[in-house]
């Protein structure tokens, strides 16, 4: 994600404004903020629980998703 927004900002930089910059910076923060939380609250889950409830639940997903699909081409 790092790479491409350095990319993305490489490439448009010249069209960015001081007001835009001040929105990307609030993004980036508020980003960070929510993505530390998730990642916290996801591994206390996982000491709690282990990974046995998310392993279903990819194979519940992957199952419906299949189905999903399926059912489109018949």
């Amino acid at each position: 994600m790092l790479g491409a927004s350095v990319f993305e900002l490489y490439k448009e930089g010249g069209a960015l404004t001081r007001s835009d910059d001040v929105l990307i910076a609030t993004g980036f923060v508020v980003s960070f903020i929510v993505a530390y939380g998730v990642v916290k609250i996801f591994i206390a889950i996982i000491a709690r629980y282990g990974l046995k409830p998310f392993g279903w639940y990819r194979i519940a997903s992957a199952l419906a998703l299949f189905a999903f699909i399926a059912a489109r081409f018949l």
